[in-house]
């Protein structure tokens, strides 16, 4: 891109941001939960609420791990606990930006085809695709112990998201891990059931 078309995108930007006008401030947490939009308790309410709901969805996928992929409830329930998941993930850690949430994936699961160099981004335009970028993944280096790579976001062209360990010792929740060794690539747990 040439200096002239640089300037004229660069103008664009900044005639975009002038012309919306100024910003309204963001609602207090008393003035979300007055207009409904927020629990009362705020984010430890919907933390309780995930971990409750990953309770139920983990004992009831128990009776589940025999059964055939392709058995109706085996699918409905891969469907609840991939629901799970994106709560937890979204509640008990620090908030994700959106973006690394629509392309992360679970490194070495069933239904998550790697591409033939083991590279799992999945960004078209990404420099590093063919030179090692991890793309969005968590992956599992042990029982209980996982890697979150958080390559593409919002502002990854800037800013660096170093990446989240999750296990016992960094303290993450005991129900995020069974939910995450659930679906991990481990022969003692429910290979037969779809991941997704």
């Amino acid at each position: 891109m040439d200096l002239a078309a640089q300037l004229r995108a660069q103008l664009r930007v900044l005639n975009n941001q002038l012309g919306s006008g100024p910003k309204r401030p963001r609602p207090s947490p008393s003035e979300r939960v007055a207009a409904g939009e927020w629990p009362e308790g705020g984010h430890a309410v919907l933390q309780e609420d995930a971990v409750e709901q990953a309770k139920t969805v983990l004992a009831a996928c128990q009776p589940l791990l025999k059964m055939a992929p392709a058995n109706a409830m085996v699918t409905h329930a891969a469907g609840e606990v991939s629901l799970c998941l994106a709560s937890l993930l979204c509640t008990l850690l620090p908030a994700p930006r959106p973006k690394s949430l629509y392309t992360l994936q679970f490194k070495g699961v069933e239904g998550v085809p790697p591409a033939s160099d083991d590279n799992y981004c999945v960004e078209k335009e990404c420099p590093q695709k063919n030179h090692g970028c991890p793309g969005n993944v968590i992956e599992r280096l042990a029982p209980n112990t996982y890697v979150w790579h958080t390559s593409h976001h919002k502002t990854s062209r800037s800013t660096c998201v170093p990446n989240m360990h999750l296990s016992t010792a960094a303290g993450t929740h005991s129900v995020l891990l069974e939910l995450l060794e659930l679906v991990s690539p481990n022969p003692n747990m429910c290979n037969e059931v779809p991941r997704r």
